[in-house]
């Protein structure tokens, strides 16, 4: 029977088998893509409360592209959002690339409305989800030059850079906005955002919206899960967006 884990007991034995499980989803996965889909559903299928129910409402997993390799779907959408003809190429988007949580429509990327693409000309623009915003902060990761380009430069002598940050207490708390529609109805206790720097200077972001309180000792028990993450997807770093099946 494959492992489940308590997600507020979540331990180093835990996190042995987790992360044994999660290289597997790499090796198997076809496309970063196919990767981030398996991952999501893994981690929600796995990681349990007390009452042995699945302990994240929501599981969301981001990654920033270029305008210009995004596919004309997304393109579109941005265009749309930000009224103008075309994008720039060099443009970064954080695009949703797979999602898993407790109702229908959090089951596919396809019906958010609006997170899946999240254009990003400058840095205000990502504040519409500030966990996202406070993990590119603190990964050091900039928009800068002509076309709000990604300082690759300045990526690459980072690629290691990681980080766990822990939202221990989100109701009433500005980092978690919707709190009348998402925080309260769901039973939100805690928010957990995985994120890390990529070769080719983009970055990808893992947020988790738990249902259990969380101890403050889990955000250094998952920086080795998030290593994990961060080698697999790297396997996958060509700058191009490649759908999973069931996106």
């Amino acid at each position: 029977m494959p492992s489940v884990f308590n997600l507020a007991t979540f331990n180093i034995d835990d996190l042995a088998r987790c992360t044994k499980s999660v290289n597997k989803l790499g090796s198997d996965s076809e496309t970063s893509a196919d990767f981030a889909s398996s991952l999501v559903t893994y981690l929600y299928d796995h990681f349990k409360n007390e009452a042995g129910k699945p302990a994240c409402a929501l599981i969301r997993f981001f990654q920033t592209m270029p305008y210009a390799n995004i596919g004309k779907e997304l393109q579109s959408i941005v265009d749309e959002e930000l009224q103008q003809q075309q994008g720039d190429d060099l443009m970064t988007c954080m695009i949703l690339r797979a999602t898993r949580g407790h109702i229908a429509e959090w089951n596919s990327t396809r019906y958010s409305n609006q997170h899946r693409v999240i254009p990003m000309p400058n840095e205000k623009t990502i504040s519409r989800v500030p966990m996202l915003s406070q993990l590119i902060r603190a990964l050091g990761f900039r928009l800068t030059g002509a076309g709000n380009s990604v300082n690759s430069a300045d990526a690459s002598s980072k690629t290691n850079q990681q980080d766990v940050l822990l939202v221990a207490d989100p109701g009433d708390n500005s980092i978690i906005p919707e709190q009348a529609g998402f925080v309260v109805p769901f039973g939100i206790k805690s928010a957990l955002g995985l994120g890390s720097l990529l070769p080719s200077g983009n970055m990808f972001a893992l947020l988790m919206f738990t249902n259990v309180d969380l101890p403050v000792e889990i955000r250094e028990t998952l920086k080795s899960l998030l290593k994990v993450i961060n080698l697999r997807l790297s396997q996958f770093d060509d700058n191009t967006l490649i759908e999973a099946a069931n996106s």
